[in-house]
């Protein structure tokens, strides 16, 4: 089809296919600008009632105004009835793609996810169910932006299969319990695909995983799946509730809407002590040359030292020095002053009524180590140690 011309589009190149459809690059002559289209399979546009029905949806969701949806332009047919959907065409690559490389980090996970919550919160405030979230219907630009694609496409498809074969829509391994076992589902079935999508990002792969789709759907329905923390290291404890609410096999024991999916996932994003990153900032030497950037500690207040000293690692001495206290705290105790001891340089060091042992010793003797590595003035460095 390269070079053809269909209604006003010229197609310029094959960008990839899937189960439902071939997506090609176009050029729009109309209005000069360029665009995806993706050609629907043979199979799913046979029936006319279910044709009308998507034609229906895919309209109503081209009326979704938002940065997390991908934008419907058009829906039109060839000559020989083939249905295709012009879309706006975005550079990056799919959510699925991303996986393959790998688990992503947390601050990516929260970004993600909370972009695609807003998007579906856009379509459930309108009445319209995905019915099929999974990582291949997910679009990462290259800004880092989430665009969630094929709306209505999941309910063609559904009323496909029915006609042919009368199973269940939606790809299997991303199918809520009531979507495996053929019930009516509302939007809170797209929370638990969700959620799935989610534990795959972290884990880099699928909860429900069987040898077949109706071992599949077995364990979907009658298993738990294993915790992400057991298969990551450092997974933040609220990360964790996230989507072991999303994956509940009630849907009443879910997340009842994506706006409070969407609250959990803001407050781990702002949360730097969970995700376990740092922002950014710039570092200068004594004379003022911009030295390599290096991320703010978790908990470094901003604008903090950044004149001749070391602004990360003085940071790190102070969170250093508070955590130690943190944890000695409970179990703080006094050493007892005992007899002298002979040979002692200093009588009475380590057995100084009032003095806490164990940890917070070995905090003073952090606080001391940062005081002397660092070549800032002592004031300046106290100052900061204290927190002030």
């Amino acid at each position: 089809m390269i070079g053809e011309t269909i209604s006003h589009y010229v197609i310029r190149e094959k960008l990839g296919e899937g189960g439902m459809g071939v997506v090609y690059r176009a050029e729009d002559t109309r209005l000069q600008r360029t665009v995806a289209l993706k050609f629907l399979p043979p199979e799913l546009t046979r029936d006319e009632d279910a044709k009308q029905r998507f034609v229906q949806e895919a309209r109503a969701a081209s009326a979704l105004d938002h940065p997390n949806i991908c934008t419907i332009h058009d829906i039109d047919e060839t000559d020989d009835g083939r249905l295709f959907i012009s879309m706006t065409c975005y550079e990056g690559e799919t959510l699925k793609e991303r996986v393959k490389r790998g688990s992503l980090e947390f601050a990516d996970v929260a970004e993600l996810g909370l972009g695609i919550a807003r998007g579906l919160a856009k379509a459930h405030g309108r009445g319209i169910v995905h019915r099929d979230i999974k990582p291949a219907n997910v679009f990462i630009t290259e800004d880092g932006r989430a665009k969630i694609l094929d709306f209505g496409l999941a309910t063609l498809a559904g009323q496909s299969r029915r006609t042919r074969e009368g199973t269940t829509v939606g790809t299997v391994s991303y199918m809520s319990p009531e979507q495996a076992r053929g019930r009516r589902v509302d939007h809170r079935t797209d929370i638990w695909s969700l959620g799935v999508t989610l534990y795959e990002m972290i884990t880099g792969q699928r909860p429900f995983t069987a040898d077949n789709e109706h071992a599949v759907l077995y364990t979907i329905i009658h298993e738990t799946p294993e915790r992400v923390a057991a298969l990551r290291d450092d997974v933040p404890p609220l990360l964790q509730a996230i989507v072991e609410r999303c994956v509940q096999k009630d849907p009443e024991a879910r997340y009842q809407t994506v706006a409070e999916l969407s609250d959990d996932l803001v407050r781990l994003k702002e949360d730097r002590d969970r995700l376990g990153v740092g922002e950014r900032h710039e570092r200068t030497d004594h004379h003022g040359r911009s030295l390599p950037t290096s991320r703010r500690p978790a908990g470094c207040p901003r604008g903090g030292p950044r004149r001749r000293g070391h602004p990360a690692p003085l940071a790190c001495g102070k969170e250093v020095c508070r955590w130690l206290d943190r944890r000695e705290e409970p179990a703080r105790r006094e050493v007892p002053r005992g007899p002298p001891v002979r040979g002692r340089r200093r009588a009475g060091r380590a057995g100084v009524p009032g003095r806490p042992c164990g940890i917070s010793r070995f905090a003073a003797l952090a606080a001391r180590a940062v005081r002397r590595a660092l070549p800032c003035s002592p004031d300046e460095r106290d100052a900061h140690l204290r927190g002030q």
